[in-house]
């Protein structure tokens, strides 16, 4: 699932469920970024993958589908 704010979608992980599922409304990205440094801060230290903010831009919708390894071979594609 994804939640839209402004232009920016934000992905569906752990944190947001839990924010869900309390029935916390999620701020647009400036406030939301500010109000979540620390916590992100401490998930990237760590490793915490469902803590760490994860944004899509207004064109996410024409990104690629794929595995990691057909996408960067893409990649590479079209730059060689």
């Amino acid at each position: 699932m994804k939640h839209k704010t402004c232009l920016y979608t934000i992905i569906e992980h752990e944190f947001m469920q839990r924010m869900e599922a309390k029935g916390i409304s999620i701020p647009y990205y400036t406030f939301q970024n500010q109000l979540m440094s620390l916590v992100r801060s401490h998930a990237q230290k760590h490793s915490i993958e469902d803590f760490i903010a994860l944004w899509a831009g207004q064109s996410a919708g024409k990104s690629a589908r794929g595995t990691s390894h057909q996408i960067i071979t893409g990649l590479i594609g079209m730059i060689v």
